[in-house]
């Protein structure tokens, strides 16, 4: 009896080891990235239950970074990005600035958020860089650019595709978006463009204008369709000329 009291003792014990191996392996929490602890939020020891509000840590992944930028809508519609884009393949390039103006890494845009900030009425969008985080199993050099902290205000520079535009002074447009043509009579034409942007001094121009048409620089008080006028550089010609 003594011998199978033993041996049941001895099963039981067996069971509850690996009853204690498997609550062991239970415990151990992993994420399912190579990542860094940003955040512990429970203590050893403590009894923790299951759901989102029994969150252990914040983990932010070391093999991508996400960069959120604000851009105006005029800013989205020269990247042709966001909503209202009619998309031109590839994702706009961006490029991360030191305070020097060299570039330390390269990514692109990934999404737009598809919201508004009610404050700022910028449209926030997302983009992605690979191996910008501080990693302490990398193997990069020394020469390497520094890695960019959670949290840290970044500068970035953003490409879109080319665009041919002519680029106006803003004190040539009688109106929004009339200017005054001089044709090859020197009479005055007015005409209507489409511009895409509008700067303090400046506007593009994108459709309406064509290659070597001249554009009245000089504000004229009266403007009459067919009206003709005398550039300022025969002007100066014309006076310059002895009788």
């Amino acid at each position: 009896p003594q011998i199978r009291k033993a041996e049941a003792d001895a099963t039981a014990a067996e069971a509850r080891l690996a009853q204690a191996s498997r609550n062991l392996q239970r415990a151990s929490v992993r994420a399912p990235f190579r990542g860094r602890v940003l955040e512990t939020m429970a203590d050893v020891g403590q009894r923790v239950g299951g759901g989102a509000s029994a969150a252990l840590a914040r983990v932010y992944a070391l093999d991508i970074a996400e960069i959120d930028l604000s851009l105006s809508r005029s800013e989205l519609a020269l990247l042709n990005f966001g909503e209202g884009s009619n998309g031109f393949g590839e994702r706009p390039r961006v490029q991360l600035l030191d305070k020097a103006g060299s570039i330390t890494h390269k990514g692109k845009l990934d999404r737009s958020e598809g919201t508004v900030d009610p404050r700022t009425r910028l449209t926030n969008v997302v983009a992605r860089l690979e191996g910008a985080f501080a990693d302490p199993f990398s193997t990069k050099g020394p020469d390497s650019p520094a890695p960019l902290s959670p949290g840290e205000f970044v500068e970035a520079r953003l490409f879109g595709p080319n665009i041919d535009v002519f680029v106006i002074p803003r004190s040539a447009f009688r109106e929004r978006d009339t200017l005054l043509i001089i044709d090859e009579e020197n009479r005055i034409e007015t005409r209507k463009v489409s511009t895409l942007k509008q700067t303090r001094d400046y506007v593009w121009v994108t459709e309406g204008l064509r290659n070597e048409e001249r554009v009245c620089l000089t504000p004229l008080d009266i403007v009459a369709k067919g009206m003709k006028v005398r550039l300022a550089a025969e002007q100066e010609e014309s006076n310059g000329t002895l009788p």
